[in-house]
């Protein structure tokens, strides 16, 4: 019989590159990543509700002055790497992480932090009551200072991704948004 009883599994931060390779070596390294950043938005919908329950609540906003602190908290105590909330433009947020776990570990030298661009999805996502999009824009394993995620409407974080995708540095796309 299934337990109800909510718990966490704690698991080696190296079980995310097997997970990838793994996945890679089913399906392709493509549909690899998007399989873990969906696998990861789910997961991220969960993480909301343990952080709502931590901030008290039924929901955590990201209009609470405590989401940001908490969630940053609450990735780093899991050992996931701590998270900082910077708001560049009004239609961006980024949230920067120079110790996340998933880059730790990654096996490639190019942005690898999949499954915790899902999770900060679904979890951004429900704390704001509607779709909100994640983009890694930039990564320690691609030899960045920091593991760093730019989220905001669907249509925004496209735009961000095409400009990217030919060279555009982060600043000149936020500068013309």
């Amino acid at each position: 019989m299934a337990s109800s009883m909510q718990r966490d599994v704690t698991l080696p931060a190296e079980a995310l590159p097997a997970l990838r390779a793994t996945l890679g070596a089913e399906v392709g390294p493509v549909v690899a990543l998007q399989a873990l950043q969906a696998a990861g938005y789910r997961a991220g919908e969960i993480v909301h509700e343990r952080l709502a329950a931590v901030l008290g609540g039924d929901t955590a906003s990201v209009a609470d002055a405590r989401f940001w602190p908490a969630l940053s908290e609450f990735f780093s105590e899991r050992g996931w790497g701590s998270l900082d909330h910077s708001r560049p433009h009004p239609a961006v947020g980024l949230l920067s992480s120079p110790d996340c776990a998933e880059a730790d570990v990654a096996e490639e030298r190019r942005p690898s932090c999949s499954f915790t661009a899902g999770i900060l999805g679904g979890v951004l996502s429900r704390a704001a009551g509607g779709p909100i999009a994640v983009l890694q824009v930039a990564c320690r394993a691609a030899g960045d200072d920091a593991c760093t995620f730019a989220f905001g409407s669907e249509a925004t974080i496209q735009t961000l991704y095409e400009a990217l995708r030919v060279g555009t540095d982060l600043d000149s796309v936020l500068r013309s948004l």
